[in-house]
């Protein structure tokens, strides 16, 4: 697999981030203001594939809390053009967000499709008209083991989500490691 991602000339390099606990749950308002340490995505190093024509046609940043019921994720994106209208199992196919979580091997090797795995899907907006997860490797919608809050901005989005830690079969602890990785859709017409 590693040899597949070279070749494809994808990033082979993990980088690891220390994940802070919430002083208390975080309000999914889409305001970012109790938020810090956001990891800003590098279009080049980053980018996966596709052209990407100025931060103003896509950027973003990511961060994540967790407290004793959730973990917790917040997305600042730039994207210039929102096209977010799929139904919840193909959210893939246009803008959003992929969160992909690894307990099993804490990211050395995630298990393509394996359901003690996540791939969890976040879209700003869907075939419903409202923001929308899907969990691809359960395949399933989520339902209240998610929620989230999407503030649509000048030139982009905000969106804030937490997941229970009961979806996610894990019971957590300060010194807990997991793989994680986000990814991020930019679909333009």
């Amino acid at each position: 697999l590693q040899k597949e991602r070279e070749t494809a000339g994808l990033g082979t390099g993990f980088k690891k981030l220390d994940v802070q606990k919430a002083k208390a749950p975080v309000k999914l308002d889409g305001d970012l203001s109790e938020w810090q340490d956001f990891v800003v995505f590098d279009n080049d190093e980053d980018k996966e594939y596709g052209e990407i024509l100025s931060k103003e046609d896509f950027s973003a940043r990511f961060a994540l809390k967790w407290d004793a019921e959730n973990l917790y994720l917040a997305l600042d994106v730039t994207d210039d053009e929102i096209i977010a209208r799929e139904p919840r199992k193909e959210i893939y196919r246009g803008d959003c967000t992929e969160f992909y979580l690894d307990f099993i091997t804490q990211g050395r090797n995630f298990i393509w499709g394996d359901s003690n795995n996540f791939q969890i899907g976040f879209a700003p907006n869907c075939n419903e008209k409202h923001p929308t997860a899907w969990s691809w490797f359960q395949d399933r919608d989520p339902g209240d083991n998610i929620k989230m809050a999407v503030h649509f901005k000048e030139g982009g989005y905000v969106l804030e989500s937490a997941i229970t830690w009961t979806f996610l079969n894990q019971v957590p602890k300060p010194d807990m490691s997991f793989g994680a990785s986000v990814a991020i859709h930019d679909l333009d017409s």
